[in-house]
């Protein structure tokens, strides 16, 4: 059975928004490796719950906080890469669901970290108590908005569909002398659709999602989910590479430098094109599925 069929199978078995703390599929919360994806920019999450770190001059910027139980396993990783978990200024909350924001208020707690959230999402977002704690929100974003710490901005992008209010950011981030345009994506996941909360206008908001997301100059993604990206096998892929040759530039070759123009990321757009026209219905127009799924574009050397 492929991955994509397993994960699609998952999805489909615990919907999105059940998926509380108690609810995780097996193997969700484990830890994962931190690492180094480019720049600045740092992986700090679960096996499955991403958390990304941004490294700044004047403190760290943590997005996702995943569940209650995944925060000590975030701290671990920041402090196995050198910096203080106290030194998180900001804290950027997922979109509205519990594997993603549920430790929000446990971050708040050990850190002050001002907590930024979707406007869009901001309901929702309130709503996951663990433990009847208070939900913090100390910053609503809108479209464009920007998060600014210590020389790092990062743009808020409204992309709704796997919730009405879900957030892509974007942000530039420099290796070897070159700017590479990054985004860590939001919505685009559509073979899980029918796993989502099915809210009144979730297909036209996926259509214009996957419509915006072709506007986006993205040469690098990532995702909120590790398996959406694959990083489990692209971090194998790097493993692999003899200890003393491994460097920066090495990464992004062996686990980001991904052609998102393969027959199989083709054949995944073409899969995620049929559920939506199936949802959507005959007579609805076409559905583009952008091809900027992969990790990092091999064109744009």
């Amino acid at each position: 059975m492929s991955n994509l069929v397993k994960r699609a199978l998952v999805f489909a078995l615990f919907p999105l928004a059940m998926l509380s703390q108690a609810n995780a599929p097996n193997g969700w919360n484990d830890p994962f490796p931190a690492h180094k994806i480019m720049d600045n920019f740092y992986y700090v999450g679960t096996k499955e719950l991403a958390s990304f770190l941004f490294v700044t001059p004047e403190g760290l910027i943590l997005m996702n906080s995943n569940y209650e139980s995944s925060v000590p396993l975030i701290k671990a990783n920041v402090e196995k890469l050198g910096f203080k978990f106290t030194d998180i200024k900001i804290l950027i909350a997922g979109h509205a669901h519990p594997d993603h924001v549920e430790g929000d208020a446990m971050v708040k707690s050990m850190t002050g970290a001002q907590v930024v959230v979707g406007r869009l999402d901001e309901a929702a977002t309130r709503n996951f108590k663990p433990g009847g704690k208070e939900h913090p929100i100390d910053r609503l974003v809108d479209e464009g908005d920007k998060v600014t710490l210590g020389g790092t901005t990062l743009t808020a992008h409204v992309m709704p569909g796997h919730t009405k209010g879900c957030l892509a950011w974007t942000l530039d981030l420099k290796e070897d002398g070159k700017t590479y345009h990054t985004l860590v994506e939001c919505s685009l996941n559509g073979q899980f659709l029918q796993s989502l909360d099915q809210y009144p206008g979730i297909i036209d908001d996926f259509r214009a999602t996957y419509k915006k997301a072709r506007t986006l100059p993205a040469e690098l993604w990532v995702s909120s989910h590790a398996s959406f990206y694959g990083l489990a096998d692209k971090y194998a892929s790097w493993r692999s590479v003899d200890r003393e040759t491994r460097t920066p530039s090495l990464i992004r070759r062996v686990i980001w430098r991904t052609s998102i123009n393969t027959k199989r990321a083709s054949r995944l757009r073409s899969r995620v094109a049929r559920k939506l026209r199936n949802a959507v219905g005959s007579g609805k127009g076409r559905i583009r599925i952008p091809a900027g799924l992969g990790v990092v574009d091999s064109t744009s050397s």
